[in-house]
């Protein structure tokens, strides 16, 4: 009987043989055996050549699930151990006893997982592999009483409405969606909003719960699903026994993020928690699709730790080598995967080659000191990717999709070098000044307010912008502002980075404020709602030279601000006993924004430096 065998086949363990090191494409396939449902699973293991296989194949994406929880499956023969939400994905996606086999990527199984060397080196392959696939098979997991709720709504009412106006997501199709948005971003959307509009009532407010549901499944919070899911020509997401296309998917998430009533709908018990996933869902469509419509190969390195910052992996490595064959060949080149390195020198490692490849420090737009560190031994200008990233993301450096550059540095390169153990990086610029207020806001408070009704007063406001502005009056340095602007509106700019949502209320709030003094929810509340945002774990500093701006909270007195070749907005470093610097982070300083210190005709204004930062 089939059960006797495996239980007989049980007491052998399988046992990789090692992959053909004469074959740089050498790669295992699984081919999964027909069987019933609840029948053993068993397959077999071969070596191929990704570049060219023996046959189609399908890659498989999941979620690993808890380790400890294991369950059988037979390879060649052999026991071999895999997690009980990858047996369950198995068994879904095995073709009954009448069926054939089934050819397979998965990486628990075909990649030697107890082999670093060969880790090392399959990791560098992943998109390629995706890539190459037949399609990518999103594994959600099992099924549920909403999971089914939200696929058949997708899959039965969303579906129709989507084609009815002309979106087809067949497989063949798989590009457009992305063709979809572009035309949207032109302001083609009344048409479809028309189509969803009986959809955006309270009767399917469960239905749209669900969905939100759904992307908070564990996949969606994984660091090597983003890769995965971008590498695909095609994908097929699944959800136990139900399934639909991923573009569908992808039309249903971004409607749900563009739309605030539809948002109101299913965010009203979990009101963060959904929202959270919801965005996080759409940055894997945004860049998947962007990545189909530009026909883009390698992505900006910056961009993608920024996006896997706040999902998880086991390794810690996994943080960088999760994106690595998502980047530039150049790139690839001269950054190896190592899983015998420690963390902080494959952290400093992937730093230095993003520097010397791309000519610029962005990657100290992702660096903070005030952080808690996940990984010890990291210099300060190595950003600590496994902890999640606190203060106001500045941004502002030239990237696809962002309009609002900043050039502090002007169009200059970096002008960088590493010490040989990657603890120091050696870096040009100027040394502006030095940092004398870094409680402007009184008390070290994060911005917030109030509105107390029953006192018929404005809100209390823990940082009060007439009084700042009154305080920077007296003092005997002039505030550096730009041409024919008022002190009042330097520090109203500074206070949202120089973000401008509300240009038409822009003289009204300004007037206001120097009125009163006070903010009145009525008319400020765009205004406060940016302040809030951007002054996230920042202080607003100024300096003896007069300049204002927002730097990290951990900024203190005695630190420099400084502008650095190559990159695109100030920093704060802080001078140590030895002549060296510790990077505390990136700021907003008001009138350095735009390559002033780069165009100044007065080159004795600004000390040129090196700065060797630890």
């Amino acid at each position: 009987m089939p059960v006797t065998r495996h239980k007989a086949a049980s007491e052998a363990a399988f046992a990789y043989s090692p992959l053909d090191q004469a074959l740089t494409s050498c790669f295992r396939i699984v081919t999964l055996l027909p069987g019933d449902h609840f029948s053993p699973l068993s397959c077999t293991l071969s070596q191929e050549d990704w570049r060219d296989p023996v046959g189609p194949y399908e890659a498989v994406s999941y979620f690993w699930g808890d380790r400890r929880r294991t369950k059988d499956l037979y390879i060649n023969g052999k026991r071999f151990l895999v997690t009980s939400n990858l047996e369950s994905a198995l068994r879904h996606l095995r073709h009954d006893g009448r069926g054939q086999h089934r050819r397979l990527w998965i990486d628990a199984i075909c990649i030697n997982q107890a082999d670093n060397q060969e880790r090392s080196q399959q990791v560098r392959r992943m998109s390629n592999i995706y890539n190459n696939a037949k399609q990518v098979l999103v594994w959600l997991g099992d099924a549920n009483s909403e999971s089914n709720k939200a696929l058949t709504f997708i899959n039965t009412t969303l579906r129709p409405c989507f084609e009815s106006v002309g979106f087809s997501c067949t497989d063949e199709q798989a590009n457009v969606i992305s063709r979809f948005w572009e035309e949207w971003d032109k302001g083609k959307d009344e048409e479809c909003w028309g189509a969803i509009d009986h959809l955006i009532t309270q009767k399917h407010a469960r239905n749209w719960a669900s969905v939100a549901q759904l992307l908070c499944r564990p996949w969606w919070s994984r660091a090597w699903t983003v890769q995965e899911l971008i590498s695909a020509q095609r994908a097929t997401v699944l959800c136990g026994g139900m399934s639909l296309p991923w573009p569908l998917l992808d039309m249903t998430i971004q409607m749900m993020l563009r739309n605030t009533m539809i948002e109101e709908l299913y965010a009203k018990k979990k009101q963060d928690i959904f929202h959270n996933a919801v965005e996080d869902a759409y940055g894997f469509a945004y860049e998947r699709s962007h990545r189909i419509l530009d026909g883009t190969d390698a992505l900006d390195f910056v961009m993608l730790m920024q996006i896997t910052r706040y999902r998880g992996c086991q390794d810690p490595r996994d943080k960088v080598f999760s994106v690595l064959s998502l980047l530039s060949m150049d790139f690839q080149a001269s950054f190896y995967p190592d899983y015998l390195q420690p963390i902080p020198k494959v952290y400093a490692s992937a730093v230095r080659s993003y520097v010397q490849h791309s000519g610029n420090l962005h990657t100290l737009s992702s660096c903070c000191l005030s952080m808690h560190a996940s990984v010890r031994g990291l210099p300060s200008w190595v950003p600590d990717w496994g902890q999640p990233f606190e203060m106001s993301y500045l941004g502002g450096y030239s990237a696809k999709d962002i309009d609002y550059n900043f050039r502090a540095s002007g169009d200059s390169s970096a002008l960088a070098s590493f010490s040989e153990d990657l603890q120091f990086l050696t870096v040009s610029g100027w040394n502006i000044d030095t940092v004398n207020d870094n409680r402007l806001q009184r008390g070290g408070k994060d911005f917030e307010y109030s509105y107390d009704e029953g006192s018929g007063h404005g809100p209390c406001c823990s940082w009060d912008i007439h009084k700042i502005v009154t305080e920077l009056e007296k003092s005997d340095k002039a505030v550096h502002t730009r041409k024919r602007e008022s002190l009042l509106k330097a520090v109203f700019y500074a206070l949202i980075v120089d973000r401008d949502p509300i240009r038409g209320k822009r003289r009204q709030n300004l007037r206001l404020i120097k009125q009163h003094g006070k903010m009145w929810p009525d008319c400020l509340d765009d205004y406060l709602a940016q302040v809030r945002l951007w002054t996230q774990e920042r202080s607003l500093v100024s300096s003896p030279g007069g300049y204002v701006g927002l730097a990290p909270s951990c900024t203190l007195p005695g630190d420099k601000i400084c502008v650095l070749y190559g990159f695109h907005a100030p920093v704060i470093l802080r001078p140590g006993i030895d002549g060296s610097y510790t990077f505390v982070g990136d700021a907003y300083v008001h009138a350095l924004m735009d390559g002033e210190v780069v165009a100044s005709a007065d080159k004795t204004k600004f000390k040129e430096e090196q700065f060797v930062i630890r």
